[in-house]
């Protein structure tokens, strides 16, 4: 059978698909006239379905929580469809994009890496072609490079999928190769911050031997800056997928995708206090010069952690110092001779209690958000491998046999000189057997079974002794070494590096999941659905100290060695009622278990695994001429996130309400709006971590890390979870003004909310418009986008875990990029 694929017309396909129908001998014969392209079921299904979603969310079907073919208005979940037109429209090139679109997603900033979603408030989990990824906190920003589409499921994962964090799961839908033609396009962007960015994507149908085939390759690669000074953002991605129809009842697809990340941390502002956010007022000064020659010339770590800066030292030891000539210009004579003179030691003026007690204020100067706890000498390197393959047959006519296995290779490096550092290593090998049987009596049942088996390395090393956030002034143009603190591979004065030596913070281990799964989707009547989704889990860990941590003893990596088994399960029951054709009702109940690992995938104890519960009411609407979508869902859940420092599990619970629309009442114009509110709770007393300062006393506490417990702070008994907005609402209008040319404009608006479970810091209400103009003629397509076009104040909100009291992150202000594309 000849293929010509490059340049099929319409005409041709349709001819070569009624061709289908005809015996073997007459395929092998074409019509008078001319040659006719014979093609086969497969390759049109293949070709029809690269171009599947538009802006509504029924324009494609949701493979992604129970199984292929569904529509998500017959999902009984809460699903944002992410199409490639919407990709496009909102310019998502990275988890911290999410929160431009949709009902419960947010952008949560930890340390200016975006390695895990959020949704519903919490962290998330990523997942390829419907494999469960490797778990990364921030070690590197998730490659976009290889992914056409999204699907934002959330809640917790169904119970056929497997334990997953508490806030859902974000499905990458990797980029299919080309079965109709050649295809391909070139876009080079260029934006704010030296932003350059290129990527060529290039696909094409073949033969291999007489076996029909197609592949598609992109390549990504980018060279920018960032708003926040001393942060960039670099990387390359190269991806490449082939699919082959292998027999007529066999397929395969299979791709492969490497990526290499460079960059640094942006830890935000230090020295938080509510002046900070609401004025941009910066105390300034840094604490006495400890630089010791046995550290490196930088300062002498022993004296800034435990119990070197608490014990035998001056009573103002930790306090910041004043430059001289800008104490003697600020401050009255009175309070400045309560002072300490430390002219000759360390040229200026010392902040002492008895200055504060008179009346003294800590002086401040203005800064902008591009000043961060950042050093153009940190980084944060990443690489990263992944694979995917699946293998389908489709032998029998109502059973489906799929074979999908995963492996991805993470290994990231970074350092900052404030004083962290952290080093992974995590290998992820998945394989999973389903069989999805149809039409199964004695009512319309779709069974979907299987087993599956993965296992997972990881090995974090650590160093976070120190973290003196708030040390280092950054109003300063030089970093001084004063304020930069060995860390990770630094070496003490005994030439051992400063890896962590507990558990938790370092860690090595390995964790094997043995699964048995089952879904049933049943049709009982026209109007009545239910999914029925069930798993059993054996899990087996060992976990130890890493050899390369320098300074543990005998005792300590003895101390260290874990080793367990777990065995559980989880199930999940939802029902779907359709009021009418276009209207449906649901409500889902999920209870099991969710797998928390530490920094780098690591698992230690039982701890890891928390039990996880879910419960969800909604109900959908679709105009049955496609033109309107809305979704509305109210839930409640409970689960549990891993706690590295304190090396445990600590339960949380949430609740809200969500609510999304597509509105497209032309062909020209289309609307997507959503509203959200939302809170989680956290159930078990706040622990270590860092404490919430005055100004008076971070003047005179900067010197090393200011830390506690404060079980439950007095403002917030409840521990309502700070960190991201409770309440938002998303507005964004296109419209195809002319055939060439069209534009979008859209905005997030956030109620205010807090930053700290004490409640004392909080961040502003805001409204950030975004806008974009393209132009398309012929080959060439041209696309500006803007966002925060009016330059409004506000923050990215942070995970409070630990550092929310000494750091915040305010965003960009006007940023822009405009890209070109050609197609070929």
């Amino acid at each position: 059978m000849r293929l010509f694929l490059m340049r099929t017309s319409a005409s041709t396909l349709l001819t070569g698909a009624l061709l289908l129908a005809a015996p073997a001998a007459a395929q092998t014969n074409p019509p008078a006239g001319g040659e006719v392209t014979v093609l086969e079921k497969f390759i049109i299904t293949e070709s029809a379905a690269y171009r599947a979603g538009e802006v509504l969310p029924t324009s494609r079907p949701v493979d992604s929580v129970f199984g292929p073919g569904l529509s998500v208005l017959d999902l009984p979940r809460s699903v944002t469809v992410l199409t490639p037109e919407l990709m496009r429209r909102f310019d998502l090139q990275g988890l911290g994009d999410l929160g431009r679109i949709g009902a419960g997603t947010q952008t949560a900033n930890y340390f200016g890496i975006a390695g895990t979603p959020y949704l519903r408030g919490v962290k998330a989990s990523v997942f390829f072609n419907g494999m469960a990824r490797a778990y990364q906190r921030n070690e590197m920003p998730v490659s976009f490079g290889s992914l056409e589409a999204l699907d934002l499921v959330k809640g917790p994962a169904p119970s056929h999928l497997g334990p997953v964090p508490e806030g859902g799961y974000a499905n990458f839908i990797p980029k299919t190769p080309y079965f109709d033609r050649a295809r391909g396009t070139l876009a080079l962007t260029l934006g704010s911050h030296a932003h350059r960015r290129a990527q060529l994507d290039y696909g094409s149908p073949v033969l291999l031997g007489t076996r029909p085939a197609a592949y598609r390759v992109s390549l990504t690669a980018q060279d920018s800056g960032s708003y926040w000074r001393n942060v960039g953002n670099d990387y390359v991605s190269a991806y490449g997928a082939l699919k082959v129809q292998l027999t007529p009842h066999l397929r395969l697809f299979t791709g492969a995708e490497y990526y290499d990340f460079h960059s640094n941390e942006n830890p935000g502002w230090n020295r938080v206090t509510q002046d900070l956010i609401d004025r941009g007022e910066y105390l300034i000064g840094e604490p006495q010069n400890i630089v010791s020659s046995a550290w490196g010339g930088l300062a002498d770590q022993s004296l800034i952690t435990f119990p070197g800066a608490f014990t035998g030292q001056p009573a103002n030891f930790r306090a910041l110092i004043l430059p001289a000539a800008t104490a003697e210009a600020r401050i009255a004579p009175g309070l400045l001779a309560l002072m300490e003179d430390r002219r000759g030691q360390d040229g200026g003026y010392r902040y002492t209690s008895a200055y504060f007690a008179a009346g003294g204020e800590a002086l401040t100067e203005s800064i902008d958000g591009a000043t961060v706890l950042a050093d153009p000498d940190d980084y944060a390197d990443a690489r990263d491998f992944l694979w995917f393959l699946d293998l389908v047959s489709t032998a029998s006519a109502d059973r489906t046999v799929t074979w999908k296995s995963l492996v991805e290779k993470i290994a990231t490096d970074k350092h900052s000189s404030y004083g962290y550092a952290v080093a992974t290593e995590q290998l992820v090998i998945e394989n999973k057997l389903l069989v999805e049987q149809r039409e199964v009596q004695p009512a319309d049942t779709t069974l979907t079974y299987g087993a599956s088996v993965r296992y997972s390395y990881g090995r974090t090393l650590q160093d976070f002794a120190a973290e003196p956030f708030n040390r280092r002034d950054i109003t300063r143009p030089v970093i001084s070494a004063n304020s930069q603190v060995p860390a990770g591979t630094d070496l003490d004065p005994n030439g051992r590096n400063l890896w962590s030596t507990s558990i938790g913070g370092s860690t090595e281990s390995d964790l094997w999941q043995g699964a048995l799964f089952g879904l049933a989707r049943t049709k009982w009547t026209e109007q009545f659905d239910s999914i029925l989704s069930v798993r059993a889990e054996s899990v087996n860990y060992r976990a130890d100290l890493p050899k390369a941590v320098g300074r543990a003893t005998l005792a300590q990596r003895l101390a260290a060695e874990r080793e367990g088994e777990k065995h559980h399960g989880s199930g999940s029951l939802s029902m779907l009622w359709r009021v009418r054709s276009d209207s449906s009702l649901y409500a889902t109940y999920q209870r099991g278990t969710a797998l928390q690992p530490g920094q780098g995938g690591t698992v230690n104890s039982r701890s890891n695994f928390a039990s996880a519960e879910l419960k969800e009411l909604g109900a959908k609407f679709a105009r049955p001429n496609g033109r309107l979508f809305a979704g509305l869902a109210a839930y409640e859940w409970e689960n549990a996130r891993f706690n590295d420092r304190e090396n445990r599990a600590e339960r949380l619970r949430g609740r809200g309400v969500e609510f999304e629309l597509t509105w497209a009442p032309t062909d020209r114009l289309n609307v997507i709006a959503s509203a959200g509110s939302q809170r989680v709770f956290r159930l078990d007393p706040l622990g270590f971590r860092a404490r919430y300062a005055t100004a008076e006393r971070i003047a005179l506490e900067s010197g090393s890390f200011d830390a506690g417990v404060t079980p439950t702070p007095a403002r917030n008994p409840s521990l309502v979870y700070p960190g991201t907005p409770e309440t938002q609402a998303k507005l964004d209008v296109a419209w195809q003004v002319a055939p060439a040319w069209g534009l979008s404009v859209g905005a997030v608006w956030s109620h205010a909310f807090y930053h700290n479970f004490e409640r004392t810091l909080v961040l502003p209400a805001s409204v950030v418009w975004r806008g974009s103009v393209h132009w398309a003629h012929g080959p060439l397509a041209l696309r500006l986008g803007v966002e925060n076009l009016f330059g409004e104040d506000y923050f990215i909100g942070a995970d409070p875990n630990f550092s929310h009291n000494n750091l915040v992150t305010k965003a960009p202000s006007t940023e822009g990029k405009l890209t070109a594309t050609w197609s070929f």
